[in-house]
């Protein structure tokens, strides 16, 4: 019996009695995860802007804007579940919108059902291609408040991220491309060239990936994406973080994205996975870094 029948097994036996089969993720690698185990910052503030969003909804539940808030402030306390049900039921109401898709393509990402992730960036990419750019609203929003990001930079940046997880590099890299068209800001290219970077050195162009480090300007005071832009220095030897790093302690979760990076260039296969293995500990399973290293894992236990 393989790890994710048996886990499934395991906690349907369980049932009611100790934890909520919805809040239920089975990982890429078998390993499950629990909506509820979650830990938010500001978490009394989220459940106020929950609560004026759900009220929103209940009151206007044929507007596009009340369900996608409604689905994104569920998100935003790790109920993705009961996000990509309210953005499935506003589906039926506004049947390809891009922007529903946007945003249930994303938690699909996040629950870990690739192909559905995959099959509905697809379509919201197709559904937006002739429409105007348009802004995003942050959920979280930066210092300054500008929203940085819109919807079609979303939409690929997203569905890259979704061929990179499945180990389809070259793909991703290609759809990275196509999302550097709608960056509007440098802080949306900042992740955008990082993940770029890894794709085609995964995808074994390592000139391909050099390329887009001389793209990389030298910056301060970034609004976003100060992290993204703290693994591009080094990849391109500005940052000795190796210094920064103790693997033999547990991984603090602000090192999560700096211990990815260093595994996808560590040239001891033994030692990137056991980085890996390092990042799977810390159960930060919504965090991007983590799913590309349990994906990772996962491909190289099942080759």
């Amino acid at each position: 019996m393989n790890k994710v029948l048996k886990n499934f097994m395991i906690y349907s036996l369980l049932g009611n009695s100790l934890i909520a089969q919805d809040n239920i993720i089975i990982g890429l690698n078998g390993n499950v995860y629990n909506e509820s185990s979650l830990n938010f910052g500001q978490k009394e503030k989220l459940l106020i802007e929950l609560q004026i969003a759900k009220n929103d909804y209940i009151e206007k539940s044929n507007d596009l804007n009340a369900i996608v808030w409604y689905g994104r402030r569920l998100a935003y306390l790790g109920r993705f579940q009961e996000a990509i049900t309210i953005y499935s039921k506003g589906l039926e109401l506004f049947p390809e919108n891009p922007e529903l898709l946007r945003h249930r393509g994303h938690r699909y990402l996040t629950i870990r059902k690739i192909g559905l992730a995959r099959r509905d960036f697809t379509l919201a990419a197709k559904k937006c291609k002739h429409l105007p750019i348009q802004a995003e609203s942050d959920g979280r929003p930066n210092e300054q408040n500008i929203p940085l990001g819109n919807l079609h930079r979303n939409i690929y940046y997203h569905w890259a991220l979704t061929e990179y997880i499945a180990g389809n590099f070259l793909k991703s890299a290609s759809l990275f491309e196509k999302c550097l068209h709608y960056c509007q800001y440098l802080e949306m290219k900042i992740s955008v060239w990082d993940w770029q970077f890894l794709s085609f050195l995964r995808g074994g162009k390592p000139n391909l990936a050099n390329q887009v480090l001389e793209k990389v300007p030298k910056v301060t005071g970034l609004m976003e994406n100060d992290n993204y832009y703290q693994r591009l220095q080094f990849y391109k030897g500005e940052l000795p973080v190796k210094q920064m790093i103790d693997f033999s302690q547990p991984l603090p979760t602000e090192q999560i994205n700096m211990a990815y990076g260093m595994s996808c260039l560590e040239d001891n296969k033994e030692k990137a996975n056991q980085i890996r293995k390092n990042i799977l500990d810390t159960n930060q399973w919504i965090s991007f870094s983590f799913l590309a290293a349990e994906a990772d894992i996962s491909r190289k236990a099942n080759k």
